[in-house]
């Protein structure tokens, strides 16, 4: 699933307590600054929400909500500290 050298490696079933991992090149989640490091995404029940609370909390989205069909919405953003993020909606009705 997703782009050439992307590789999902998937511990469990959807909707049992799992992790799903990753592994693909390395890539800018800020434009100018390539991720050298863990690049986490967190699994979330409202990306709206958590946009939102980024937002008021003085956060930067980096990359703006985005749909990946079949499998939810993901967003990127950066903490008030300079850390950068993903936060996931999984699509429920994809598993």
């Amino acid at each position: 699933m997703g782009p050439p050298d992307f590789y999902m490696i998937n511990s469990g079933k959807m909707g049992d307590p799992h992790c799903m991992n990753t592994l693909h090149s390395r890539r800018e989640l800020k434009q100018g600054v390539r991720m050298t490091g863990y690049e986490c995404i967190i699994s979330v029940p409202s990306l709206s929400d958590v946009v939102a609370a980024i937002r008021t909390q003085e956060g930067n989205i980096t990359m703006e909500e985005t749909v990946i069909v079949g499998l939810g919405s993901l967003a990127f953003f950066e903490d008030t500290e300079g850390n950068l993020a993903g936060a996931m909606q999984y699509d429920q009705s994809a598993g």
